[in-house]
């Protein structure tokens, strides 16, 4: 009887070990399962608004040919992008800020690379050697005018220059800022928006200032890519400025 009631007790705490063994199993297959699906979930970005979802905002863009399986362009596959900052100097006005700017991109990205547009005949050799200390690569351009013959108020005449960015093809990807602002933290995680499989090859905040917000941009801050598209045709054209 004895006997009877310790093979009993045995078997009892051998089902237990199975149950118990078997419930921390159960436990680990859904918090993988959650894992997998908070993973996924994370690559995919979603926006709250049609106007920047992918899916109605693809405009025929080189990132939407890739995720719908359509080819454009030639575009290369390498993983190894070339992502860099830039900003512009058209005149002297601006050199301080540009020293203070090309500092805090400088504090928060040590290993990127700052190119600073800028006319040669505008900006002395002594600030140019300036800029340089603070980690500037400096890029000379030529002057895109203000088209028919027109000028724009205070500092925007030369503002027309940064269409001179989408010729810049031996960059991959660009985070474009104004000479006026400064970097308060790191921001490369920017760079994410604007690779081949994601969304976009342009991004921009709405100019706040403007009651057209949702067609407007702010010029002063944006990212744009290129994705090494050397066969790409860039047309420029005063009549609908098409880039």
């Amino acid at each position: 009887m004895k006997q009877k009631k310790i093979f009993k007790n045995f078997r009892s705490y051998r089902y237990y070990k199975v149950l118990k063994l078997s419930f921390f199993i159960l436990i680990l297959i859904l918090y993988s399962i959650l894992l997998i699906v908070c993973f996924s979930e994370s690559e995919e970005e979603k926006y709250d608004s049609p106007i920047f979802d992918g899916t109605y905002a693809c405009h025929d863009s080189i990132s939407c040919g890739i995720k719908y399986g359509k080819s454009a362009c030639n575009i290369s596959t390498d993983s190894q992008f070339k992502e860099v900052f830039m900003s512009a100097l058209y005149t002297e006005n601006y050199f301080k800020g540009s020293l203070l700017l090309g500092y805090t991109i400088k504090k928060y990205h040590p290993n990127h690379a700052m190119y600073l547009l800028y006319f040669p005949s505008q900006i002395s050799a002594s600030l140019v050697c300036q800029l340089k200390a603070v980690g500037w690569i400096m890029k000379e351009v030529e002057r895109i005018p203000v088209p028919w013959d027109g000028h724009l108020y205070g500092n925007f005449d030369d503002q027309f220059t940064k269409l001179q960015m989408w010729s810049l093809i031996e960059f991959d990807s660009i985070i474009y800022i104004d000479s006026d602002a400064i970097v308060l933290q790191r921001i490369d995680n920017l760079f994410k928006m604007i690779t081949p499989y994601a969304k976009f090859e342009f991004a921009a905040a709405p100019d706040v200032l403007d009651w057209q917000i949702l067609t407007k941009f702010n010029a002063g801050n944006f990212l744009t890519a290129h994705f090494t598209a050397g066969k790409c045709t860039i047309e420029i054209s005063y009549d609908s400025i098409k880039i």
